[in-house]
């Protein structure tokens, strides 16, 4: 989604329901523009670090382009681990400048919302946090459900015909077996 920037203000949106955690950054082109020299890959690089209990988690750069004239987008994606999200541009930008950080469910609903300065640029991201984004798992859709009382009187009656049903046909073809006794 293509979206306009005012300087001074940028997006960070925090994807946590795949098997890694995607994250978007918009920027308004301006505010890059102060940044300095360096490529769009490059900015996209250092914008952003995911630090775990045991280090700096490798980022991958997916998508690094201006979607507009005023406005650039980065796609990165970090391995799906509890850490700590900091937003390192930050520091860099001039005083005063914010981002809104959104955190969103494997079905893009909002998890919550933050407001970051250079301040506090850093979010923590729990593991509660990647439980209760997770898309379902299939291996729980397959789970036996427990039989409820509908359920299972609706298996009995259907039990109980069957029962009469074969019982019936038994005596029919049973019957015609039978030696008769002639009445004298």
């Amino acid at each position: 989604m293509a979206l306009a920037h005012d300087p001074g203000i940028s997006n960070a949106t925090i994807k946590l329901g795949g098997e890694r955690i995607g994250i978007q950054l918009h920027f308004a082109k301006t505010d890059l523009d102060v940044l300095g020299g360096g490529s769009l890959n490059e900015l996209a690089m250092r914008s952003i670090e995911w630090r775990t209990a045991i280090g700096l988690s490798p980022v991958t750069v997916i998508k690094a382009e201006a979607i507009d004239a005023n406005s650039v987008e980065f796609a990165l994606e970090v391995p799906r681990v509890a850490g700590g999200f900091r937003s390192a541009l930050l520091a860099e930008f001039p005083q005063g400048h914010r981002q809104v950080l959104v955190l969103r469910d494997h079905a893009d609903a909002s998890h919550r919302i933050e407001m970051l300065s250079a301040k506090r640029s850093t979010e923590t991201i729990t593991a509660r946090d990647l439980e209760i984004t997770a898309a379902p798992r299939a291996a729980a859709a397959e789970q036996p459900r427990a039989l409820t009382s509908t359920a299972f009187a609706v298996a009995a009656f259907l039990l109980l015909v069957a029962f009469a049903f074969c019982r019936r046909t038994f005596a029919s073809f049973v019957q015609p077996l039978r030696p008769t006794v002639a009445a004298h």
